[in-house]
């Protein structure tokens, strides 16, 4: 048998080494991810829509965080708005959850802590239909922080205090995911 030789991990802009001609970080890394998910995630990240509808829908969903972030929440919220109704014209379900969590946070910097809690609530259910776990943890600490600002004290330590332990969950599975790959190319 011969012997092992120490190759360092790759990174996640270099090109993969397995031949594919993409970024390590769209190939095999996405199909370790993939492989190792739950079913119900496995199906949304396999959304085979075009790809430039995915794109323009990240591009909205970018460009009314950043007007939200220079200042601009009024004009942040509205394009957070339409990048909700085309995530669910094109059925994008993960970038429809992405837009509302963007749009709920909006909200919430604009003093609406009620339709915060209600875009954060929306974006809860899809990250749970589909499995995202780190989606999840977002939007439940969300919720936590808007329901401090209404002073209802119980719910907001509920959604935070869960908001923590899927926190914790999902960094131990990148930990162990980390090491797994570090293994496989050792």
């Amino acid at each position: 048998m011969p012997p092992k030789t120490k190759q360092k991990p790759q990174k996640p802009n270099e090109q993969c080494a397995c031949g594919s001609g993409k970024k390590y970080k769209k190939c095999c890394s996405f199909a370790l991810a993939v492989a190792n998910a739950k079913p119900a995630t496995r199906k949304a990240w396999a959304w085979r829509g075009d790809p430039e509808d995915a794109n323009r829908l990240d591009q909205r969903i970018k460009h009314g965080a950043a007007l939200r972030d220079s200042g601009n929440l009024q004009s942040g919220k509205t394009v957070l708005e339409a990048a909700v109704a085309y995530a669910k014209e094109i059925g994008h379900t993960q970038g429809q959850s992405a837009a509302l969590g963007s749009l709920g946070k909006t909200c919430y910097l604009l003093g609406d802590y009620t339709k915060a809690i209600e875009h954060h609530e929306s974006a809860l259910a899809i990250s749970v239909a589909i499995g995202d776990r780190k989606g999840e943890s977002c939007d439940l600490g969300h919720l936590g922080a808007s329901y401090n600002k209404l002073e209802q004290w119980t719910e907001a330590i509920e959604y935070l205090e869960k908001a923590l332990q899927i926190s914790n969950e999902v960094r131990q599975q990148l930990a162990l995911t980390t090491l797994g790959l570090l293994y496989l190319s050792a």
